[in-house]
């Protein structure tokens, strides 16, 4: 069988000499990023995208941000509902 050739002209590295993932278990996965997706109106995406770029932020970095700083609210909003004392 012929050696694999990619577009460079140089010969493809066969499949187990890849670099492959590390598996992820227990606590190695809290470490990494999760995947969200979410359908919003037209005219609340432009109100979003219209602001990013006035931050100079891509939607997923912008969004990230306003998450980041809106949550704590939300979270002492949440513990006051179940009755608890705020999250600090």
């Amino acid at each position: 069988m012929a050696a694999k050739v990619c577009s460079t002209g140089r010969r493809a590295l066969p499949r187990s000499d890849v670099a492959k993932k590390k598996p992820q278990t227990g606590q190695d996965v809290a470490q990494f990023s999760h995947q969200m997706n979410i359908r919003v109106p037209g005219d609340l995406y432009e109100r979003i995208e219209a602001t990013a770029a006035a931050y100079s932020l891509d939607l997923t970095n912008f969004v990230r941000m306003v998450i980041k700083q809106s949550l704590p609210r939300y979270e002492k909003e949440a513990e006051q509902f179940r009755g608890n004392t705020p999250h600090e």
